[in-house]
C-alpha cells in the first residue's frame, strides 16, 4: 500500500504598531513521510496477482522531507485610501536547501470603498511532492500473447541514472495580479482581476 503524513505546526504574531503600521512574523515547521509498503509474498512471487502485482520488497520505500520557515510582513497606511505591504519569507527544505520568496502588493480605494484598485507583485517556489520524486512500482501487461512487467521508476533510481534522466527541480516563479473593485450600491460588487505567472 501507500501512505502519506503531514505534520505542520506554526505561529504567528501580528500587531498594529500605530495609526499608519501594522507588522506581523511567524514561523512554520512542516514533516511530511511518503511509504510505499511491501505486500504479501503471494502477491509478488510466481504468478502472483494479475495485472497489477502486490509491491515487491525492493520498490518499497519510506521518504521523510522537513522544513523550517519564517516570514515578516509589513503594512503601511500611507494615507486613508492608500496601501502599501511588503511581505519576505525565508525558508529551509531538508532536501532542497533554502528558499526566500517575497510580495509586494498596494491597495488605493476610492468614491468611500466603492472602487478598489489593486496589484501585486511577487515570487514562488514549490518542491516536487515526496511522491512526484519516490513513486515507483510494477505492472504486469499482456503484449502480443505474451506477459511482461512494465516498471515506474522513482527519480532517484538507478535505472532514471542510467537512461540520463536529470533530478526533478524546485519551481520558482514570478507572479504579477492587477484588479479592480466595484461596489455601487449595498450587498452587490463585481471584481475584475488580470494575473501572470511565469
Amino acid at each position: 500500500g501507500y501512505s502519506f503524513s503531514h505534520h505542520v505546526g506554526n505561529i504567528d504574531i501580528s500587531r498594529r504598531l500605530n495609526e499608519q503600521f501594522h507588522l506581523a512574523f511567524g514561523s512554520e515547521f512542516r514533516v511530511e513521510t511518503y511509504e510505499i509498503m511491501a505486500g504479501d509474498q503471494a502477491s509478488y512471487t510466481g504468478d502472483g496477482a494479475q495485472s497489477f502485482p502486490g509491491t515487491d520488497p525492493k520498490n518499497a520505500i519510506l521518504a521523510n522531507r522537513y522544513s523550517f520557515g519564517g516570514y515578516l510582513d509589513l503594512a503601511y497606511d500611507v494615507t486613508k485610501n492608500f496601501l502599501l505591504n511588503g511581505t519576505a519569507r525565508l525558508e529551509q527544505y531538508s532536501d532542497f536547501g533554502n528558499a526566500f520568496v517575497w510580495k509586494l502588493s498596494s491597495r488605493y480605494k476610492l468614491d468611500e470603498d466603492q472602487v478598489v484598485f489593486r496589484s501585486s507583485v511577487s515570487t514562488g517556489f514549490r518542491a516536487p511532492s515526496l511522491q512526484q520524486i519516490n513513486l515507483q512500482g510494477v505492472q504486469t501487461t499482456f503484449t502480443n500473447g505474451t506477459l511482461e512487467n512494465q516498471g515506474i521508476f522513482n527519480n532517484n533510481s538507478t535505472q532514471v541514472k542510467q537512461l540520463g534522466g536529470a533530478k526533478l527541480k524546485a519551481e520558482r516563479s514570478i507572479n504579477f495580479t492587477a484588479g479592480i473593485g466595484f461596489n455601487p450600491i449595498p450587498n452587490f460588487s463585481v471584481t475584475l482581476d488580470y494575473y501572470n505567472i511565469r
